[in-house]
């Protein structure tokens, strides 16, 4: 049986889900569905702040949970040497930008990528729909191991946006695809037949209260595997192609 790995899970505080997002309670909804691992994650606070947090979730819960760095520009410091650090020295895997936060402009966001595609690491990115900085980044910066939040934009109705995100990562090898916030399921089957397994990650984007946590994220489960994908298909979804991707060992339970 593979293990699953949420690919895009929340560190949260009581501003969105009440305390669910606390690392004890991620821990508790993991166990709850089946989850192995998650990558986590920490928006709309500074990089710092982010950073310190995440690793205080990692230095509890070590076997479980993955930190990305968060990438959010600050007036009071540079955030570059705070996330080459987490990445060299405290764990960390890969890199979080939001677009929905910062603009992904060359001005904002290319010095991060440069790092990204000189240590050849992960950056998970929302792009909001921003299609054509998505390309841009993929082309200048081929190392970078670029994941493509939600098929390109959170809960996207627009079939066609989501066909160019689709043939965007048919260009560019370096693009994989996060199938976390898509309504459209048709199109991650066409990921499936366009792109492949070994490039399609699953997630939640949890915790979320609607209904429930454990509800929500057994949902988001389901709506995947009733796409009637392989077996194999399968076990790359919804872990090994983020495990090879990270470097993670031992995906098996």
């Amino acid at each position: 049986m593979e293990m699953l790995i949420d690919a895009h899970l929340h560190l949260r505080d009581d501003v969105y889900v009440g305390e669910e997002g606390t690392p004890e309670n991620l821990v508790k909804l993991m166990d709850e569905v089946g989850i192995g691992k998650a990558v986590l994650l920490r928006l709309y606070v500074p990089a710092r702040k982010a950073i310190e947090e995440l690793e205080e979730a990692k230095r509890k819960y070590p076997d479980r949970f993955i930190p990305f760095a968060y990438a959010l520009p600050d007036f009071r410091e540079s955030v570059l040497p705070l996330i080459e650090e987490a990445i060299e020295r405290k764990g960390f895997k890969g890199i979080k930008i939001h677009a929905g936060v910062c603009r992904l402009e060359d001005y904002i966001v290319d010095p991060i990528m440069e790092m990204a595609n000189a240590l050849s690491i992960a950056c998970l990115i929302d792009p909001a729909g921003d299609y054509e900085n998505t390309e841009r980044l993929a082309r200048k910066f081929p190392n970078a191991k670029i994941i493509v939040a939600h098929l390109g934009q959170y809960l996207c109705k627009d079939g066609s946006l989501i066909d160019r995100f689709i043939d965007l990562s048919k260009t560019y090898p370096n693009l994989y695809l996060d199938i976390s916030g898509v309504v459209l399921m048709e199109k991650v089957k066409k990921a499936m037949e366009e792109v492949g397994a070994n490039r399609i990650i699953w997630g939640t984007d949890g915790p979320s209260n609607q209904p429930d946590p454990v509800t929500f994220t057994r949902q988001e489960l389901l709506k995947v595997r009733e796409l009637g994908f392989s077996e194999e298909e399968n076990r790359m979804i919804f872990g090994g192609t983020i495990a090879c991707l990270l470097g993670i060992e031992d995906t098996n339970i």
